[in-house]
């Protein structure tokens, strides 16, 4: 058995019951114009509701592998994220997509053996709400 994910746009409105709104004196559903959705399943077949449209293709869930891991940034505003923000789902595990999060990259870990030393450098200008920016080195 494996896990597939559709992405699925011009969405049905659902009620909290997840049972589809029609149209009041017609057997129509309502859609959510301009939204997506990312549905999961275990199944071969996968139900779409009238008016849904899918795109892209089904494919399998993607495994990060140990010592790896995927550089996430949320380019909706959801939960405790904000547009913009960006995180690490390390590996080993299953990544489980959401319409609000893309991919950037697959992260490979760097191991630092005795007698190295790794350079790291800020990708963006970060600010501490307790102290004041230090100017560099000169």
């Amino acid at each position: 058995m494996r896990c597939v994910l559709v992405f699925i746009s011009l969405l049905v409105a659902r009620d909290k019951k997840l049972v589809p709104i029609k149209l009041e004196g017609s057997e129509q559903v309502k859609l959510r114009h301009g939204d997506e959705e990312i549905r999961f399943d275990d199944m071969d077949m996968f139900p779409l509701y009238p008016g849904e449209t899918l795109y892209g293709k089904v494919s399998p869930l993607q495994v990060v592998a140990p010592n790896t891991a995927l550089r996430l940034r949320a380019i909706r505003d959801f939960a405790d994220r904000k547009a913009g923000d960006e995180w690490l789902f390390k590996g080993p595990g299953t990544y489980k997509p959401r319409v609000e999060v893309q991919v950037v990259e697959v992260v490979k870990a760097v191991i630092i053996g005795p007698n190295q030393a790794l350079r790291l450098k800020a990708r963006r200008d970060v600010r501490s709400c307790c102290c004041p920016r230090m100017p560099p080195y000169v």
